[in-house]
Order: structure tokens, then sequence, then C-alpha cells
């Protein structure tokens, strides 16, 4: 990966994290968080992150297709447990992580942020204290860390 790419990643991590405590405290991802994942991946490829403008229209691709992805499988989750699995900020947060990504990355980052979440509200239950909703921004936060260090 070029270094730029590098830079772009690491200032990705930050919004990722700042939407992670937004989603904390208020229940919410801000779309100037997804906004600005946008722009850091914008700046990336200014700075020569990506070789060709076909790689750039791929990325592009990429990322709605990891955002429509989530979406379908909200949407027949939802349908079938008549209860709400995923807000519309994660599915739009997942549009610059596949971006940055790509589409198997990005999906990969979602399939581990639900099992951490899984884990997480597990041991909830387990310690008595069992939970119907939580911020899904900080497990895709970590996931998303964890797949950029595998990729390397």
């Amino acid at each position: 990966m070029p270094e730029s790419l590098d830079i772009g990643l690491l200032l990705f991590a930050g919004v990722l994290a700042w939407a992670s405590v937004v989603d904390v405290r208020h229940r919410i991802i801000p779309n100037a968080a997804v906004v600005a994942g946008v722009a850091v991946w914008c700046v990336s490829v200014a700075l020569g992150a990506f070789a060709s403008a076909g790689s750039i229209v791929m990325s592009i691709v990429e990322g709605l297709a990891v955002s429509a992805f989530a979406l379908a499988c909200s949407l027949l989750l939802d349908r079938f447990t008549g209860a709400s699995s995923l807000g519309g900020g994660d599915v739009k947060l997942l549009f610059p992580i596949g971006l940055f990504v790509g589409v198997e990355a990005g999906l990969a980052t979602l399939g581990l942020a639900c099992v951490l979440a899984a884990v997480y509200c597990a041991a909830r239950s387990f310690m008595k204290s069992p939970i119907s909703t939580f911020p899904f921004a900080p497990f895709l936060s970590l996931a998303f860390l964890c797949v950029i260090m595998l990729e390397r």
C-alpha cells in the first residue's frame, strides 16, 4: 500500500473513533462522520493512494456494495424478527470502510463486528445484565482495525 493510503487509514481510524464515541454517548452516528470518512478517502486519492481512475471507480462501487449488503441483511433480519437490527448510521459508515478496504475486507469487517457484538451481548447476558440495543460503531471500528492489521 502506498504511504498516502497509510496516512488515510490512520486519519480514518480517528474518524471511526469519533463516530464510536458519539454512538456510545448518543446512540447515533453523525452524518458528518460519514462525510469525514469519505473526505479522508478523497484526500488519499488526491495524494496518489490509488493508481488509476479504474481503481478509484472500483473502490466507490465496492464501498456501495458493502453498504448495500449490510442494508439488505438488516432489512431481511428486521422483517423476520420484527425488531431493528442495524441503524442507518451503521450502514452509511460501512460505505467509507468499503472505500478504503474493498468489498472482501469490508464484508470481513462487518462479519467480525457482528461476532464481536455477539460476544459482548453474550457476556452481558452471562453477567445477568442483558441488553436489547447497543451502539454498533465501536464494534465496526475495532473490526476495521483488526482487518487492516491482518491484511498487512
